[in-house]
């Protein structure tokens, strides 16, 4: 095929400037290989697909007229390249023939598998294909005057049955045939393809050698270092992977049945286990985030009947949250469970303050009437309500949030919402029925007295702490500053990142070998890498792959792919070592000569929706052509390199793949009426070969190949030997008509939005990661042709999360205003968010936790919860003030009172939310959220028990 520069010139080019001005269009991203030239448009979330899929072909319906007219027209696929296939499905031959099991795999189980519910593109990768090759003999084919193109035809033309007529004889009608088709390779060898000068004739098996063989790979798959084939299968879009998994698994038991004496069917990789471990993981943390909440209820209350009300509260508001959600339309996922797993604590909150409130106002059972019980019950609906509101509104902006940064977390939001109003109707409605019902079984007939409270001792420090701030104002004024600075001190020591990082058991391995490397030779690297790889302990199995076909639109939309680039999925057992001390590991028992070797992390479920690699830093270097791009590219990894901070550097595309070019003398061609593309064709046919026809034999179908046989076509001298034919029909040799150079060229040519672009893929140094991101940092302020392919994604999705925050605080200050009928109090309530900062920063750091989008959108979640203890505060001063009692006592005895319903509904949110936090798996992308939230909320109580009373004593005392 064409070069990648003739094909960006004549094909990559003119298709983009068409498809420019289709509608909704993010961004063009394109791929210039040899030969093939893959153009991807990415569209603005909320686009019609369909729609834009209409436009898209009608678009090239228009531009193909002006393409080269041998091209092919262009095919328009709905993907997404960022997407991992759902399957690798694994086929081996028992008997060792890959050349069976690729055809099967090819012509039947694909078949099957693709009428399987949810699967969308199957891909297929590695295996050999079978093809009857005919190579002809360079010095025997001139001697005898044949041209490879007159073989070609002769050979198209005799391999078929023609009809022949028909005839009647009695009352029977015959069809008659002249059967033309080969029965054998000696068959082919018979045809006559020429004469000699003296009229003799020439057989094709005179001047060419015919055989079964295989033909050349352009991608191999290895399984523990067996050769297989492997069917990469992709789900349709809005398919549950979990779903598409379980449903190839049991159509697999079904063909293992039908050819499980020939292949074998291994699932060499299930990427839906991710999710699945990561739900049944969010699952196991919500159960233990519930005993551990009764166990901190029970340890307050000391009241086994009250423990187990509060604890029925989660069961009941998780079935009303499932209920809504169903409503609502949205599936189980890890995102909705998440919200979930994250609700539990907070969902006995609302319940605490209705039952501790009953049980303080009624102390005796005797008075345990049911209007007392609905009475009081009834007076702590307004401020539960109030701290519902809160809790939910801070979550309205991201159900609304157009693009994907909404749509990937409105299951979240809607989940966490759902749960805290659940837990309001249940707190309002179960509790107190179930309070009234665990007071009327068994009545004491003796004389009750009121029970002495195991949290009496625990309010009495309590005064006298808050004692002493009131009294002592400087003494917490300086306390809250060295706990502000220890805040922000640590915050420096603290990693930023789009996406955290998750223990998936696996570690991706790439080995970057030379340009022109041949497949074969990566095939025996690739099993050495993976000999090796296996004599670790915690390795359980490895995959090696390399290479792609020509059909398969996942590898030749991505930039960052070549056939030189060796990708090893290696999967660790459960219970072994960590997949960073194994990083490191593989890292040193890899190393080899004339090779780069990147050890990294598979991508996070959510990064590849996002437009994020979080497997290394990528940067993209613009130019005014691929070679001042690369040079460009060239020049900052070498700064890169030299400081010492990156494991290892490698630029895309690779600059100096070896190459020939041939220089056509134009005036020998004008005098001999040949022109440039008879001499291309024909140097195509006898190096790459022609295909003139099929061969048939057991029912199926074999390519027929005809080209030079190897030993003719290994050197550039051998080709100037090669002959053409003139108009006259003489005959002329390709060293008189043109010069044969050498030359290095692009192996791809990238552009991104019609700019010619090269990339930097580096591999930091653990010790040194800060120091590198400060570097990167530098060199893209300073040069505006580089900019991170990871920055980027977080640049065009922080607009959105900036509007988020300021929306949620804007609607929480609405909300508190409307609640309180003023303006200045949500303010003053809204003091507890500064003071949760130190808290997240300090939580982050003790747990070794990122800045990210998901400690983020933990942050949002502190928005509305942490208010809730200054409303609860606020709600009890108001009503001893009401009653009459001076604001001294009224803050005073009102903080103590709330201080058990406080602690019990802080507690259970916190304790509930460490099985996530610790993550002992280190898998579960809420992690980081749940530290944000434990450690803002934890800390942000504890100031709030003494800041906010502070601040409303200052605050009633002006009033009065």
């Amino acid at each position: 095929g064409l070069p990648p520069a003739q094909v960006k010139d004549l094909l990559t080019t003119p298709i983009e400037n068409g498809l420019s001005s289709v509608k909704g269009i993010r961004s063009i991203t394109s791929v210039s290989r040899e030969g093939i030239a893959t153009v991807e448009l990415e569209f603005h979330w909320g686009t019609d697909m369909m729609m834009a899929a209409v436009e898209t072909r009608e678009t090239i319906d228009l531009v193909y007229p002006s393409l080269p007219s041998d091209s092919k027209k262009p095919m328009v696929l709905p993907i997404n390249p960022g997407e991992e296939p759902v399957l690798w499905v694994g086929v081996f031959s028992k008997k060792g023939d890959n050349t069976l099991a690729y055809r099967i795999a090819e012509k039947e189980i694909k078949t099957r598998l693709q009428q399987v519910t949810g699967v969308g593109s199957i891909v297929l990768l590695g295996g050999t294909r079978e093809e009857v090759q005919i190579s002809m003999d360079l010095e025997k084919t001139l001697g005898r005057g044949i041209m490879i193109d007159s073989v070609a035809d002769v050979l198209a033309q005799s391999n078929y049955d023609f009809p022949a007529g028909s005839f009647i004889e009695g009352e029977t009608e015959f069809l008659l045939k002249t059967e033309g088709r080969f029965k054998s390779e000696q068959d082919i060898g018979r045809l006559v393809v020429g004469n000699t000068e003296q009229g003799g004739r020439v057989r094709l098996g005179e001047i060419a050698e015919i055989r079964r063989g295989v033909h050349e790979k352009s991608s191999f798959f290895l399984f523990n270092g067996k050769e297989g084939i492997a069917l990469l299968v992709h789900r349709k879009g809005g398919e549950s992977p979990v779903k598409v998994s379980k449903n190839i698994q049991d159509a697999l038991a079904d063909l293992s049945q039908s050819y499980g004496n020939d292949l074998e069917f291994i699932i060499t990789k299930d990427t839906s286990q991710i999710i699945s471990s990561s739900i049944s993981d969010l699952v196991i943390s919500g159960i233990i985030g519930t005993l551990i909440a009764f166990v901190i209820i029970l340890l307050f209350v000391r009241k086994l009947s009250i423990s187990m009300i509060l604890t029925a509260s989660i069961p009941f508001s998780i079935i009303i949250s499932l209920l809504l959600l169903r409503v609502a339309g949205s599936s189980l996922n890890t995102m909705s469970i998440g919200g979930l797993a994250l609700g539990i604590g907070m969902m006995v909150d609302n319940s605490v303050v209705v039952l501790e409130n009953l049980d303080r106002r009624i102390p005796l059972r005797k008075d345990r009437t049911q209007k007392n019980i609905i009475d009081f019950a009834s007076e702590m609906a307004g401020p539960s309500l109030g701290s519902t509101l809160t809790s939910l509104v801070v979550f309205i902006p991201i159900i609304f949030l157009p693009g994907i940064v909404g749509a990937l977390y409105t299951d979240l939001a809607l989940s966490v919402c759902f749960a805290q109003l659940a837990s309001f109707v249940v707190s309002i409605t179960l509790v107190p029925v179930l309070y009234l019902l665990a007071n009327s079984i068994k009545r004491s007939a003796k004389k009750e007295k009121p029970q002495q409270d195991s949290f009496a001792k625990i309010e009495k420090q309590y005064r006298s702490l808050l004692r002493f701030v009131l009294r002592k104002p400087l003494v917490m004024a300086a306390g809250l500053a060295v706990i502000f600075v220890l805040g922000a001190l640590v915050l420096f020591g603290i990693k930023y990142e789009f996406m955290p990082q998750i223990d998936t058991r696996e570690v991706n391995v790439t080995v970057i070998l030379p340009p022109g490397t041949s497949i074969d030779y990566m095939e025996r690297v690739a099993a050495g890498l993976s000999e090796r790889t296996l004599l670790l302990s915690q390795t359980e199995s490895v995959i090696a792959r390399a290479g792609g076909e020509n059909d398969d639109p996942y590898f030749l939309a991505n930039p960052r792919e070549s056939i030189e680039r060796i990708h090893m999925s290696v999967h660790l057992k459960e219970g072994s070592s960590t997949v960073f001390k194994t990083m490191g590991e593989l890292k040193y028992l890899l190393q080899m000569p004339n090779a780069e070797i990147i050890v990294s992390l598979p991508d996070d479920i959510i990064a590849p929706l996002l437009g994020i690699d979080t497997s290394g830093t990528v940067l993209s270097v613009a130019g005014a052509d691929t070679a001042d791009a690369l040079a460009h590219a060239s020049r900052i990894k070498s700064r890169l390199v030299e400081s010492e901070f990156f494991s290892t550097a490698s630029v895309i595309p690779a600059k100096s793949k070896p190459g020939i070019t041939l220089v056509p003398d134009r005036d020998t061609l004008i005098r001999n009426n040949i022109s440039v593309a008879t001499v291309s064709n024909t140097l195509r046919g006898y190096l790459d070969g022609l295909y003139p026809s099929k061969y048939f034999t057991e029912g199926r179908e074999i390519d027929m190949r005809i080209r030079l046989r190897e030993q003719d076509r290994g050197s550039a001298s051998q080709l100037n030997l090669i002959e053409m034919v003139n108009s006259e029909g003489g005959r002329i040799k390709l060293q008189d008509i043109a010069s044969i150079t050498s030359e290095k060229g692009f192996g791809s040519i990238i552009r991104i939005d019609r700019k010619d672009v090269a990339f930097i893929e580096l591999s930091q140094n653990t010790a040194t990661a800060s120091a590198a991101d400060r570097l990167v940092d530098n060199i893209i302020r300073q040069d505006p042709r580089v900019e991170s392919m990871a920055a980027s994604a977080f640049e065009q999705n922080l607009p959105r999360i900036i509007l988020i925050f300021l929306l949620s605080i804007f609607l929480l200050y609405l909300v508190l205003g409307a609640q309180f009928e003023s303006f200045t109090m949500p303010l003053f309530l809204m003091l507890s968010l500064p003071l949760s900062f130190s808290g997240i920063t300090l939580g982050l750091f003790v747990f070794g936790k990122s800045i990210n989008l998901s400690s983020s959108l933990g942050i949002l979640v502190l928005l509305g919860v942490v208010v809730n203890n200054s409303i609860i505060l606020f709600e009890n001063y108001k009503t001893k003030i009401q009653a009459g009692c001076n604001a001294i006592y009224s803050i005073y005895r009102g903080s103590s009172e709330r201080l058990k319903a406080i602690s019990i509904t802080v507690l259970t949110t916190v304790m509930a939310l460490v099985p996530i936090a610790i993550d002992p798996f280190q898998r579960s992308s809420q992690s980081s959220m749940s530290v944000a939230i434990l450690g803002g909320l934890f800390l942000s109580t504890i100031l709030s028990l003494f800041v906010i009373p502070q601040v409303f004593m200052r605050y009633f005392r002006r009033k009065k």
